[in-house]
Formats: C-alpha cells, structure tokens, sequence
C-alpha cells in the first residue's frame, strides 16, 4: 500500500486524513465523501459508453491493531433521522400536545421531530416557528441527499450508505468538515508505521447502468436492442476500468459479489 488513492474517479471522490498521532491522545479522523454520475466509453475492441451510478455502498475503515476507537467517538448516523426542535411552554400552549404528549410546567418543554428532507446538494438553512401571539423560537435545519449508518463488523468500523430520496447515490456524502471517528495509539512502538486503510465497496448489483449506446450490426438493427448483451458489454468496460486503476478484479455478473470502487491509506495532516 501506499499513499497513492486507487479510486474510480468518475463515480466516487474518497479522501481520508487524521491528526498526528500521540500515544494515549484522541485524534480525530476524517473521511470527505462525494458521489457523481459517471460516463464510461470502452476502447477501439468495444464501441459502446453508457453512465454509471450507485444505488447503495458502504465505507470501510480498517484501523491498525495497535490504535483504538473510543466507542464515543463514533458517529453512528449522519445525519440523524430526526431534527428536535424545543418549544416554550406558550408555544407548546398554543399547539395543544406535542409528540402525542401534553405538556405542563414552564421553560424549555415539549419535542417536535421533523424530518429533514434531502436534496441533491448538501444544504442548511434557519426556519422559524410561531404561534398565534407571536412568538417565534429559530432552529437550524440541515439537509443530505443520503444517509450513513455505523456498524461494526469484525475490526472493521463501517457506514452503510443509502440515499434518503433518490434511486442513486449523488451530491456529498460527508464534507469531512467534523471527525468521522477518533483513533489513539496505544504503542510508541512503530508510531509512523500505523496505518489506516479506507476503501468504498458495492455489491455488484448496485452498480447502475444506463443509457447504454452501443454500433450495432445489421442483425441488430433489423431485431431491435438487445440489452442484455448491451449490459454484458458494460460491465466489460467496468471491469476494464477497476483493472487499469490496480483495483480488485470480480465477477460483476454475480449477484453479491463486493466491488471495491476506492481504496485508499489516510495521512497524517
């Protein structure tokens, strides 16, 4: 391995990098995410393009024995489902029940949860709530077009990754901006030889293809497409594409195969 991202750039941009480490100190680490829609063409043996997107994927991180991961530190779901908004006791008079619960008392009472809507591109805004005298309490509403989910799987620390309202993943996933776990040495020994591995993965049935165009022969043109030989030819192309980046190799004709799209060693910055 080395620092060199192996990546297929037209579907998937993975960057990863962490604090320098010290023994016994938590440093953050950061993945930034982004997802596009690719447009592949094959060579002079196979006249044919077509786009390419994914529908789910996961991301894997891979940690060195000798460093940790506080289980605080993880971020077990980005973004959350939910946005909490707390209302005050006269604005929760003035709506009656909150969350199927009537509330009483005064100060700060009472949860509404609202549903943050995604969109294509990663977006924030204010809104405001008010009630009939008025008064009016500000909450920030934060947007993603997908959603990341934590689980843990042997010593590897993975996010699943679905989009919240579209057929395929597409736009940021995670900006990097705040840590997505913390890791800590647990060894001076061979400090700059620790390494943290991160790669993207699919299922093979989770790679889209589309608009496949593709010279056909004259037989073809007399009975019409045939887009299951359109499709073969496709994941020939992708297949093709994984090689010449030093990406495993797999049957994408198999219904679970993994295909690992990004592999990459995250630096110390």
């Amino acid at each position: 391995m080395t620092n060199t991202a192996r990546i297929l750039e037209e579907v998937v941009s993975l960057e990863a990098w962490h604090s320098p480490l010290v023994v016994n100190v938590d440093s953050p680490f950061h993945v930034a995410l982004s997802f596009s829609e690719g447009r592949f063409q094959g060579g002079k043996d196979n006249n044919i393009s077509f786009k390419v997107a994914l529908k789910r994927a996961t991301l894997v991180v891979f940690v060195d024995d000798n460093l940790k991961v506080p289980n605080k530190t993880k971020v077990r779901e980005y973004p959350t489902r939910n946005i909490e908004v707390s209302r005050t006791n006269r604005e929760s008079e003035a709506f009656g029940e909150t969350n199927g619960s009537k509330t009483s008392g005064g100060g700060e009472i009472g949860l509404t949860k609202l549903n943050a809507k995604a969109t294509q591109e990663e977006n924030s805004g204010t809104q405001q709530t008010s009630n009939m005298s008025g008064e009016h309490k500000e909450f920030e509403r934060v947007t993603r077009a997908m959603r990341m989910t934590h689980h843990k799987v042997g010593t590897q620390e993975t996010w699943k990754i679905e989009p919240i309202d579209a057929n395929t993943l597409q736009g940021m996933c995670h900006d990097g901006d705040d840590a997505l776990i913390k890791i800590t040495p647990k060894t001076a020994l061979r400090l700059s030889d620790m390494a943290i591995r991160v790669f993207l993965k699919c299922d093979a049935e989770d790679i889209e293809v589309s608009d496949i165009e593709l010279d056909k022969s004259l037989l073809e043109k007399l009975s019409g497409a045939n887009l299951q030989r359109r499709k073969k030819q496709a994941k020939i192309v992708i297949a093709q594409k994984l090689a010449e980046r030093s990406l495993e190799l797999v049957d994408l004709d198999k219904k679970y195969q993994e295909v690992i799209l990004a592999d990459v060693l995250a630096v110390p910055e």
